[in-house]
């Protein structure tokens, strides 16, 4: 019992019963890393669908709460506004869940937390207590509840996107390994 170790975490590389030509039933375990990323584009994936579809839902009073903004710009583009930000976040969701573009998607929301938190930071430090666009159960969240919730998101997403980009150098490598090795087992055949 001491030394077994539980593999829950194994993908196969065949595909539709038929072995991957690379690696002829070869089984790739799942890096914690990988697991990691997928939960944290899980998460952003239900917090982006959950207020993009609120800011979609109820429009009107988020143009209107950035329209109370004292900053010029905001209230004019406020009417853009209210369709730029709902699209990117579904945006996201829809770049986040292929392997291919996960990476781009991780960045785009690590950049629009940043916004938001840069965005709450500045509301904080004017002294105005205007209401949060959210939209749903994170609008009733106090300024500093969502700064911290902001913080949170900002780190997992850093996380995310060091162990996104590490797992891709990684793969990079292995391909390179396999194709050097099958390069030298063609000369010595």
């Amino acid at each position: 019992m001491g030394n077994k170790k539980l593999n829950l975490a194994y993908a196969s590389t065949e595909i539709n019963g038929i072995p991957d030509s690379v690696s002829v039933q070869k089984k790739t375990k799942i890096s914690g890393a990988e697991i990691y990323i997928l939960a944290v584009s899980g998460f952003i994936v239900i917090l982006f669908a959950y207020t993009g579809v609120n800011k979609f839902l109820s429009q009107d009073n988020f143009v209107f709460q950035m329209q109370l903004v004292p900053v010029e710009i905001i209230q004019k583009s406020a009417i853009y506004l209210g369709w730029i930000v709902p699209i990117l976040e579904l945006l996201i969701i829809a770049i986040i869940i292929p392997d291919k573009t996960r990476f781009i998607a991780l960045i785009s929301s690590f950049v629009l937390m940043l916004i938001f938190e840069g965005y709450i930071i500045w509301m904080r430090s004017t002294g105005l207590e205007l209401p949060c666009p959210c939209g749903g159960i994170i609008s009733s969240m106090s300024w500093v509840a969502h700064m911290i919730f902001n913080i949170i998101v900002i780190i997992l997403l850093a996380v995310a996107i060091y162990f996104e980009r590490r797992e891709w150098w990684n793969r990079k490598i292995i391909s390179m390994k396999e194709t050097i090795k099958r390069l030298r087992e063609s000369q010595t055949h």
